[in-house]
This record gives C-alpha cells, structure tokens and sequence, in this order.
C-alpha cells in the first residue's frame, strides 16, 4: 500500500514506490553539527552558550564530575542526614523544657519564682513545676539556717573611739537568719552588705558609750553586745529586711598594734596585783576562819564558868602558868634568878655559859 507523503524520521518524505524523496533533504552524517536534532552532541560554541544542566549542577557538587557515578546516588543520604538534625534539634527542646519546668528544692530550701522577672510565690520543699524560662524562673534559697557574718570583713585594724578618748581594736561576729525570704530577696537591692554596714555603724555608735578599760577587760562586753543587738534589730525591723538577728559575739577587742609593748606591761602589772589580791584574799580566809575558832572556844569557857566559875578561874589561871613557865625557865625571886628545872618531856634549861676572864697582865708592864 502506497504512503505517498509521509515523513520519515530524518525529515525526508517517502514515495509512493517506497523510494526516498530526493527533493527533501538527506539525512544527517554523524559527527556533523546540528541544532535541530536532538541526539546529536551540541556544537562546541553552542555548548559555551547554553546554560548548566542538572546533571552539571550534581557534578560540581560532588566535585567537578570528576570521581564518576551517579549524582542521584547521594540523596537518600542526605535526607538521613537532615532528619538527625531534626531529632537533635527536637531533644534540645525537650531537654530545655524540662529543665526551666521541673525544679527539686530540696529540705531546709525555698523556692523563689518570678513570672517575667516579677515575685509570684514561693516554692515549699519538693517538687514543682513552672512555666518555661524566660516566662518564668525559680532561685533557691537557705531558709531558717543561722548564718554567721564577721563584722568588718577581712582580718586588719578596725579601731573605734571609745568614751574617754582612747582606741580599741574590735571585731565581732554576727548571727543571723531568715525570717522572710520575699523581704529579704526584694526590699533591699544587697541585704547582707547592708545588714554588715549596719551592724559597723551601731557597734561604733555603743563603743563611744563606753570607756576602754571595761572593754579591754571584758567587764562591760555583755552589755555592750546587748545594745548593738537591740538597735541593730530595730533598724533590720524599721527596713523590713526580714532578718531576724541571733546574737553578737566580740571576737577581738585590743589596743592598737602600735601600742601593744606599753599594754604588755601594763597587762603584767595587773597580773600580778591579781595574783596580790589572790593572796590576800587566802591570807584574810585563813585569819577569818582562825578567828572564829577562837570566838567558839571562848564562848566553850564561857559556857563552862557559867556552870562553875571559881574551878574555871582556877583552871585557866594553872594553864596559863604553865605557858608562861614553859617558855621562860627563870623566875625573879627575892635571893635573884632562880633556875628551874620543870618536867617539859625531857628538856632541861640550859644554864648560860660564864663569862671569859680577862687576860692576865705580863709581868712588870701595864695593861692597856
């Protein structure tokens, strides 16, 4: 059957006997350029000309189209390596969710929560839940523990004047704790600076009050200690700190380093004027108590020679005899001393020795 008019696929026609159409033209030769067919490579500067392929755009990416292979290849790896990206990114939420929402305070603590940087209550111990962070957040803090605060801080020289002129080097400690935690977080901007700046001040305001001697000695530190307390508490109360103080202890109170050798002896000299006192304190005892032995035998005598007092004189009158005779073996009788020899356990006066005689004076001299 005769197809007169068709075309072939190199854009010629055929004949009705089957023959090519010589009037169309021949088909291309391969390797000759041709903008019109689509199986035949580009010209070179055409191919300058046209813009990059996919194919082009894969190959730069996976190095210049050097290393071969297919590009497509490279996706499913990459589609893995965005999805871990994605699950990271999902545990970090996670994570940051938990830990600006679930908060363990734990015994002796509270919890003070903030809604956007303003107090909104107060977290008992345990655990509790917020909202996230930055919306809101919880700081934890030592509720009910006395704490101790030295007064001034650091270790040198704090001299105060005292009452009559003289200076004392004094340090104390300060105890202290919480009684309310909103007070104390929000009403002033640095509490414990201000609870120690205070303290300084009361403490130097007591000292002048008083002279340095009770001080130095520590006759008047109680009451001392008493009056920076009492007026340092009223000021805390007066702030609304919500502090409640505990006590004050004086750690050191010394004259100025300066004068340390002059103090030295003066402290020794009263040392030993302590040490006098002592003695005569014991010495004043013992007199004391001698005393009121003898008081007691008296008032034995007088009980006795009120029952019988012609045999009580008598009897007084022979023991006083015998100390007096005991300690003196002569007597002054009418003819001179007389020795006597009185039974004292054994013990005879001793007589005493005779005097020298003179040297004899030598023949036909005179004495001198």
């Amino acid at each position: 059957m005769a197809m007169s008019g068709d075309k072939n696929p190199w854009g010629g026609r055929i004949g009705a006997a089957g023959e090519q159409d010589t009037a169309d033209p021949a088909p291309p030769i391969v390797g000759e350029t041709s903008s019109g067919s689509p199986w035949l490579p580009p010209a070179k500067d055409e191919a300058a000309r046209r813009s990059a392929g996919l194919d082009d755009i894969l190959r730069q990416r996976r190095g210049g189209g050097k290393g071969g292979g297919d590009p497509l290849r490279s996706l499913p790896g990459r589609a893995v390596q965005g999805a871990w990206w994605r699950w990271a990114l999902a545990g970090s939420l996670c994570a940051w969710l938990v830990t600006t929402t679930v908060h363990v305070v734990g015994q002796g603590e509270k919890g003070v929560v903030t809604t956007m940087g303003r107090f909104s209550h107060l977290a008992d111990p345990g655990v509790t839940l917020t909202l996230p962070w930055p919306v809101q957040a919880i700081a934890l803090r030592t509720a009910g523990k006395v704490e101790q605060m030295a007064v001034p801080e650091g270790a040198g020289e704090n001299l105060l004047v005292t009452r009559d002129g003289q200076l004392i080097d004094l340090t104390f400690q300060l105890r202290w704790k919480v009684s309310d935690l909103r007070q104390f977080e929000y009403q002033v901007s640095d509490p414990e600076a201000a609870l120690r700046s205070l303290a300084a001040a009361q403490m130097r305001a007591a000292v002048a009050e008083l002279p340095f001697n009770p001080l130095w000695d520590g006759s008047r530190q109680g009451e001392l200690q008493a009056r920076v307390l009492a007026r340092t508490q009223a000021v805390v109360d007066s702030w609304r700190m919500g502090v409640r103080l505990e006590g004050i202890d004086i750690t050191r109170a010394n004259p100025p380093a300066r004068l340390g050798p002059a103090f030295s002896r003066i402290t020794e000299a009263r040392e030993e004027a302590r040490k006098a006192q002592e003695r005569a304190q014991e010495w004043a005892a013992s007199a004391l108590e001698g005393a009121r032995a003898e008081a007691d035998a008296y008032d034995a005598v007088y009980a006795q020679y009120k029952i019988s007092p012609e045999v009580t004189r008598q009897r007084m009158y022979y023991e006083t005899m015998e100390r007096v005779l005991a300690n003196n073996p002569k007597i002054i009788a009418e003819g001179g001393a007389v020795n006597l020899n009185l039974p004292d356990g054994g013990k005879t006066p001793t007589p005493p020795a005779a005097a020298p005689a003179p040297p004899a004076a030598p023949a036909g001299g005179k004495t001198e």
